[in-house]
Order: structure tokens, then C-alpha cells, then sequence
């Protein structure tokens, strides 16, 4: 790899974005093209500094990817560093794992382990992980209540029969915590 290139999981990293929205960005004009093709693709290092100024645009400005585009086409390198710079001064500092990961792209060692408390537990956590965990998916999940304060929670599709055995369960239950139900 050339010094001045750098992978994209590397750039997720030290820019805190998401690879897909760096590779939208790459479709859309805003970042730089690889260097290098193929699955050891390759990006010019120019692109950290262009993400976390695209990053101030949205983030900071407000401002939707048309406009950004048009404001990136007429920015220097020497601009686009300069907006960058105000939003890393912006960026608020976690104790996550992409710190730990950042810290050790930025200076080349780990930097020193939290000895207490939540970023102790989220060094810990992902210790010896090698990309992120994937992100929680959609669930389709039926509510059936049962009282004000009380309902059945299913995940999954349900077809009708099944939802209408739940109701008829969800009506027991209810007779139930309101004492109505005859003794057999």
C-alpha cells in the first residue's frame, strides 16, 4: 500500500462513518476514487480530511449532499483540511471501540486501557474484534393488549388464525387479573 493511501475500513474508522456511506459518497462524487482496485482497494488519504469536512456540512450546516457537492467542486485541499479541522474541534469524543481503533490507526499502539467504569466494560467488550458488530435488524412484532398496562408482545409475522388464538389468550389473561373468569 502506498503511504498515502488508506483501506476504507480505516477511513470508517478515523472519519466515525459508516462504510456504506463513504461508498454513497464515492458513487456520488464527494470522496476521491480508489487507487488500487479489488478487494485490497486502496484510497487516496486526501479523503479523511474531504469526509470529516463533508461530515460539517451535513452535520454542522445542514446542508444536503446536492449542495455539498457543489461546495466541494469550488473548495482547495487547503479549504476542504480547514473545514475538516472545525469539525474535528466539533466531534464528540466517546469511549467506544472505533476510539480505540482510531488511536491505535492515528499513533500506531493501543492507547492506554480506561481502568474503570462503562469505558472499561466497552474496551473489554470488544476487545479482539476485528469489524464491528452488525447492526440490529427490523423486527415485525404484534402488540396484543391485554390492560392499560399490559400487553402480549409477539416477533415474528403472525397469520390471522394465530393472532386471534393470542387475542383469545389475551382475553383469559385478562379475566383473569380482573378475577372475572368463572369456576369451573
Amino acid at each position: 500500500m502506498d503511504h498515502d493511501d488508506i483501506t476504507l475500513s480505516e477511513l470508517s474508522i478515523l472519519a466515525d462513518t459508516e462504510v456504506r456511506t463513504l461508498r454513497s459518497w464515492i458513487t456520488e462524487g464527494l470522496l476521491l476514487p480508489p487507487t488500487r482496485q479489488g478487494r485490497s482497494a486502496t484510497y487516496p488519504r486526501a479523503n479523511l480530511a474531504r469526509a470529516l469536512a463533508i461530515r460539517a456540512m451535513r452535520e454542522v450546516d445542514g446542508l444536503g449532499l446536492p449542495e455539498i457537492r457543489r461546495r466541494l467542486w469550488a473548495m482547495s485541499d487547503a479549504d476542504i483540511r480547514d473545514r475538516a479541522r472545525l469539525f474535528e474541534g466539533r466531534a464528540q469524543k466517546l469511549n467506544s471501540a472505533s476510539d480505540y481503533l482510531r488511536g491505535m490507526l492515528t499513533t500506531g499502539r493501543a492507547p492506554a486501557a480506561p481502568d474503570s467504569g462503562t469505558a472499561l466494560l466497552i474496551a473489554r467488550l470488544s476487545a479482539g474484534r476485528s469489524r464491528p458488530p452488525a447492526r440490529a435488524r427490523a423486527l415485525t412484532v404484534t402488540v396484543v393488549p391485554v390492560t392499560p398496562d399490559v400487553a402480549l408482545h409477539i416477533q415474528g409475522e403472525l397469520a390471522p388464525e394465530t393472532r386471534a388464538d393470542f387475542e383469545v389468550i389475551a382475553d383469559l389473561i385478562r379475566a383473569t387479573l380482573m378475577k372475572e373468569l368463572p369456576n369451573e
